[in-house]
């Protein structure tokens, strides 16, 4: 078999994605930059309109309308990350985490140890990594009922480094 594809548990995607909701949607910085980024974008836009168009009247009450209506769409695309659980793609070139439109791309040379691990949740898929940056990286993933446990540890034997 060549690969080995799963969602991860609902509940386990849950519980990271309500902890990421809480450190991003909770913290004042990151509205403001929100804020920043979006008069930033729209004072540009608004200046080339009236470079462009000189003496040209601009409807201010729906161009205030659009910028009020960025916060709530940025609500409802989160609130899609805690919707969709995360799904995993382990093949012998690499492996593939997946959520909404984020996404981990670890290929072999960067894996330094992957493994399944078990807890009394279930059992885990850890890795152990480093960024292309250098910079080592742990993620967990916790296995789906329907995962073959035996492909899945060959793929991992392919994958990872002899030690």
């Amino acid at each position: 078999m060549n690969s080995v594809v799963w969602w991860e548990p609902w509940h386990a995607s849950r519980e990271r994605s309500f902890r990421e909701v809480r450190s991003t949607w909770f913290n004042w910085m990151f509205w403001a930059r929100v804020l920043i980024v979006t008069t930033l974008i729209a004072a540009g836009a608004i200046a080339a309109i009236l470079i462009a168009y000189p003496g040209i009247a601009l409807p201010w009450s729906q161009i205030a309308g659009v910028l009020l209506t960025t916060p709530p769409l940025l609500i409802i695309a989160g609130s899609a990350q805690l919707l969709f659980p995360v799904r995993v793609e382990v093949r012998r070139d690499r492996i593939m985490i997946s959520h909404g439109q984020s996404s981990l791309l670890v290929k072999p040379e960067r894996i330094r140890r992957a493994e399944i691990s078990t807890d009394d949740r279930g059992d885990w898929l850890e890795i152990e990594y480093t960024t292309t940056r250098g910079t080592p990286r742990t993620r967990r993933v916790l296995l789906s009922d329907r995962v073959d446990r035996q492909t899945l540890a060959q793929l991992l034997a392919d994958l990872t480094p002899a030690a």
